[in-house]
C-alpha cells in the first residue's frame, strides 16, 4: 500500500489540509517554508500526517438474536461491514424474551455457534435478563 503524506495545520475548527506529497521529503520541504512564513507565535505549526492510500478497512460482523428458549429465527441474522458495534451483547429485548449478539465473522454457522453458546452460558449462571452481568461475558 502507498503511503502519502498530509500537510496539516490547526486544531478543531482551524485545521486543514494545507499539501499533499507523495514523499516525505517534500512535505518536510513545505513545512519548513510554511512555518518560516508563520513565524507569529500565533500561528499554528504545520505536521506531517501520514496516511495510507486507498486503506479501507472492513470488518465484518453478524447479529444473532436468540430466544429465550434458545431458537434462533433466521430472519434476524443481520449481516453487517463497518458496524460500530463491538463483539458481545447487543441487547435484551424489552419483555426479555430474546438478545442479540454481535460476532466479528463473515460465517454466518459460527456467527450462530457463538451466540448459541452465549446463550447455554447465560442459562446456565441464571442471568438471563441482566445486561451487566452477560456484557461480562465477551
Amino acid at each position: 500500500m502507498k503511503t502519502i503524506y498530509i500537510v496539516t495545520a490547526g486544531d478543531y475548527s482551524d485545521y486543514r489540509v494545507n499539501a499533499i506529497f507523495s514523499t516525505k521529503k517534500n512535505a518536510e520541504k513545505y513545512i519548513e517554508a510554511f512555518n518560516w512564513a508563520r513565524r507569529s507565535k500565533h500561528s499554528s505549526k504545520a505536521r506531517i500526517e501520514e496516511w495510507s492510500l486507498d486503506d479501507f478497512p472492513i470488518h465484518k460482523s453478524i447479529q444473532v438474536w436468540v430466544g429465550k428458549d434458545g431458537s434462533i429465527d433466521p430472519r434476524f441474522i443481520l449481516k453487517q461491514i463497518n458496524s460500530h458495534n463491538s463483539p458481545g451483547l447487543g441487547r435484551f429485548i424489552k419483555h426479555g424474551d430474546r438478545f442479540s449478539w454481535y460476532v466479528e465473522t463473515d460465517d454466518e454457522q459460527r456467527a450462530i455457534k457463538v451466540a448459541s453458546e452465549k446463550w447455554s452460558q447465560i442459562i446456565a449462571l441464571g442471568i438471563w435478563g441482566d445486561e451487566e452481568k452477560v456484557r461480562e461475558l465477551v
